[in-house]
């Protein structure tokens, strides 16, 4: 049979249409809000190191602060990738008006704990920025407490913590620890990521629970992150959870074209030593030169006025080490202990840590006491003067003023 050239063009080219139009069928099923760069499975080498920075969204300027820049933007490096959309733009609404000095306060912790917490991070070749997931689980406050009893800065359970490592005792809580949380929500997200291969997914199983993101992935039957949010198998505090992390995340990159003040460097420093026996932490504070207010600082993890029974690397300020230890070598194991106005042993129930974290050493001379029960058992006579600052408890400092008062805490 012939055929003419006429036909054989068009017998070559239908092909090529038709996969054309599949091709494009394809692209255009795809929303907007999706199109993001997908990690490979092998997978925790920072973003940056492994792709062209094509993550990077553009950041407005602040024209109102530099009119000549209008029509400018600043583009940042992200190591996450990013999807600016609806969601995302309503919370950087938030943030930025009836949010903002909640921000402004996020902001201001973040400078003394983020360049710590990015190195453990980068040494566990995760991307960094997952650091800012602490900022709004906690604002990076080590003492952060949730209603459902979730503690410190990645707001750990206690059986959640206790299987990466932390420890929770009647002396520490090692939730509040900044450093060592942060080792446990590094391994966490690794963990995440092997199981959902998304960050985004891995960001709402940090949220929602990796078992509660399992289901919704089997009943929805996908594992994107913005289908399932569109879908009514995961809570509403995990479809806004990602878009929460994705403003906050942008407006931290660049703060002060979103208005808000650059914070100061404070980095988290310190030297260490290792203590080995029961020690009191004013005598740390006095052999250091420095408050008793610096060493709970450092140590958050404490629950008592003092160190565990058992050995304890305790944190110093930096440069203090030397004369710290040779200040505790002069003293006896009993000098060492909690000095107390009265030491009668006793059984008994209260746990004093929480009011602990109340006592100020510049109380009054004689000021209402407070008779708690250690859990070893020692009877003591505690001033009760509530610590002030951010974030205090008013019915706790209520109830603590009280002369004679007691603060129960069930473990």
């Amino acid at each position: 049979m012939l055929v003419n050239q006429g036909t054989k063009r068009s017998l070559i080219a239908r092909p090529l249409l038709l996969l054309l139009a599949v091709l494009l069928s394809v692209w255009t099923r795809q929303s907007p809000v999706n199109a993001q760069t997908v990690l490979s499975p092998t997978p925790f080498m920072p973003l940056h190191d492994r792709v062209n920075p094509g993550s990077a969204i553009p950041i407005a300027a602040d024209l109102e602060n530099d009119p000549e820049q209008s029509g400018a933007v600043e583009e940042k490096i992200f190591h996450i990738p990013l999807i600016f959309n609806e969601s995302v733009e309503s919370q950087i609404e938030y943030f930025t008006t009836r949010g903002r000095a909640v921000f402004q306060a996020w902001l201001r912790r973040s400078a003394r704990y983020l360049p710590a917490m990015k190195k453990i991070f980068r040494e566990q070749n995760l991307p960094e920025d997952l650091v800012y997931v602490a900022m709004i689980e906690s604002g990076f406050n080590p003492h952060a407490v949730s209603q459902k009893k979730a503690v410190g800065p990645w707001q750990f359970m206690r059986a959640t913590a206790r299987e990466y490592g932390l420890n929770t005792d009647h002396w520490v809580d090692e939730r509040k620890d900044p450093i060592k949380s942060t080792r446990a929500a590094a391994a966490h997200f690794k963990d995440l990521y092997q199981i959902f291969g998304s960050w985004p997914m891995v960001l709402a199983s940090y949220n929602a629970g990796m078992g509660r993101m399992q289901g919704a992935v089997l009943k929805a039957k996908s594992d994107d992150f913005w289908e399932l949010r569109a879908s009514r198998f995961i809570h509403q505090e995990t479809q806004e959870y990602v878009p929460k992390y994705m403003a906050a995340l942008i407006i931290a990159k660049d703060p002060v074209a979103y208005g808000f003040r650059d914070p100061e460097p404070e980095p988290f420093e310190y030297d260490e030593i290792e203590i080995v026996t029961c020690t009191d932490l004013r005598r740390i504070a006095e052999y250091t030169g420095c408050s008793y207010q610096e060493i709970r600082d450092l140590n958050p993890e404490l629950l008592l006025p003092m160190t565990p029974k058992s050995r304890y690397v305790l944190r110093i300020p930096p440069g203090t080490k030397e004369a710290c230890q040779l200040s505790l070598a002069k003293v006896s194991v009993q000098e060492r202990k909690f000095r107390k106005d009265r030491d009668r042993a006793r059984s008994g129930g209260l746990l004093f840590s929480r009011l602990s974290s109340s006592y100020r050493d510049t109380a009054p001379a004689k000021p209402p006491q407070t008779t708690i029960v250690s859990p070893f058992g020692a009877q003591l006579d505690f001033p009760t003067v509530p610590l002030g600052g951010e974030g205090a408890n008013a019915s706790r400092s209520q109830a603590l003023n009280r002369p004679g008062g007691e603060y129960r805490v069930f473990p």
